[in-house]
């Protein structure tokens, strides 16, 4: 199985904009890591990112969601997801 370029980025288009991110999102996912939200356990509560962030637990979950989904989306999948999917977001 041989290697295939799908895009092509440059070094200054910054890395939220290569994946798709929003700022906001890219703000709530590397806040999230940085607090430990994604360990096992746990080091910080999605309140505890909300309150980092200033917004809601709601808004930050959503922001999470969404920027996981983008993620996901753009670097595991050569295919948009299907309608099915997307009516759910």
């Amino acid at each position: 199985m041989g290697a295939r370029i799908r895009k092509l980025y440059r070094i200054d288009d910054g890395v939220s904009q290569a994946y798709g991110l929003t700022p906001s999102q890219h703000e709530a996912l590397t806040t999230a890591y940085e607090a430990g939200y994604f360990n096992q356990p746990r080091d910080t509560s999605l309140q505890g990112v909300a309150d980092q962030l200033e917004i809601s637990s709601s808004a930050a979950g959503g922001r999470l969601r969404r920027g996981l989904r983008t993620l996901v989306e753009k670097t595991l999948y050569d295919h948009p997801p299907t309608e099915k999917l997307s009516a759910n977001y």
